[in-house]
This record gives C-alpha cells, sequence and structure tokens, in this order.
C-alpha cells in the first residue's frame, strides 16, 4: 500500500487564481487595439480594470456568459481534485 503525506508537498486551496494566476494571456484594446500581455489573474475577476499600455485608458473586464461558466466550471473542478489528492492514501 502506499501512502502520501499530501500536507508535506500540497499547501494552500487549489483554485483557479493559484493554478493560473500568472500565465500570461494576450488581449487587444478595445479602444486603440493596442495588444499586449496580462495575467490571468488580472481577467479572471469580473469588474476588474486593466489599463492599456498603449493608450493608458482602463479596460473594465466583463465575461459573458460563456467565460462565466467556464471559470465556474474550473472552480468545481479544481475543488474536487483538491478533495481527491486530501483523500488519497487514505
Amino acid at each position: 500500500m502506499l501512502k502520501f503525506d499530501i500536507k508535506s508537498t500540497f499547501s494552500g486551496n487549489l483554485d483557479m487564481e493559484s493554478v493560473f494566476g500568472d500565465q500570461p494571456l494576450e488581449m487587444q484594446c478595445p479602444g486603440c487595439e493596442y495588444q499586449f500581455t496580462v495575467k490571468f489573474k488580472d481577467v479572471m475577476k469580473e469588474g476588474n480594470q486593466v489599463i492599456c499600455p498603449g493608450c493608458n485608458e482602463p479596460i473594465q473586464i466583463k465575461h459573458d456568459e460563456t467565460t462565466t461558466k467556464t471559470l465556474r466550471d474550473g472552480e468545481k473542478a479544481l475543488k474536487e481534485f483538491e478533495k481527491t489528492l486530501k483523500n488519497f492514501g487514505k
């Protein structure tokens, strides 16, 4: 039987931000069409703002229904995976 001490190798909570937060995403300013890179954590929460480096205008983050569902489903899957990890080897 294999037994793993998950607590020693896993800390914190698994969520979209902890897993994907620092991943780069390409974004295009809707005003000046400048393309730039942002981190996932900067755009994952609806209502956040990022500043376009091309025109210095704020861009309000708005999620469509598909994005909202995808983020919700991702969070749910990570919570289920986290539960599996914590019970692994018991």
